[in-house]
């Protein structure tokens, strides 16, 4: 039987670290290390994002994470709008290694 998107999606979610913004803004203020990876489109990234984000578009990301985050053992934190495409791309990023 073919996977439906919400499996897919539950697949994801149980094979990532989700991290609740309180978290990260907790780590962000101790001074831990993060890159934070906005994955949104232009037009939202545009609208507002969190200052040192850098913008990776999530249909761009398999192409640009290699050049754009180069260090392998850097903690990245994906982000999105709701949460969807950035636990999709956290996936994509832990698959790339």
């Amino acid at each position: 039987m073919a996977k439906t998107y919400a499996d897919l999606l539950q697949e994801v979610k149980a094979a990532i670290r989700q991290v609740s913004l309180e978290d990260l803004k907790e780590r962000l203020e101790s001074g831990e290390e993060v890159i934070l990876v906005d994955v949104r489109e232009k037009d939202e990234w545009r609208q507002g994002h969190v200052p040192g984000a850098i913008h990776i578009p999530r249909g761009f990301l398999e192409m640009q994470s290699g050049s754009r985050l180069p260090d392998k053992e850097a903690k990245i934190v994906t982000m999105c709008a709701a949460g969807i495409r950035s636990a999709f791309a956290a996936k994509v990023l832990q698959d790339l290694g």
